[in-house]
């Protein structure tokens, strides 16, 4: 997400900002997949494949940050 909200790579950039309302704080109270994301739907149900692959469906923010976002990590 922070790659997308600074424009990294072609991702994005301040439409970002704009549109994302939530604060996460520590993400350890703030659900991946089912919190309302953009345009107040949930990640489950805007990727509802990726969702339904997904090992651990109630996962933190924090939890997804821990298992590493990158490619080789566990998120």
């Amino acid at each position: 997400m922070v790659k997308i909200c600074e424009g990294v790579g072609g991702l994005g950039g301040g439409w970002f900002l704009e549109c994302i309302a939530k604060k996460v704080g520590n993400g350890m109270n703030t659900f991946f997949w089912t919190e309302p994301w953009v345009g107040g739907v949930p990640l489950s149900v805007r990727f509802r494949r990726l969702y339904n692959l997904s090992v651990n469906k109630s996962c933190t923010m924090y939890d997804m940050f821990v298992y590493g976002w990158e490619e080789g990590g566990e998120a």
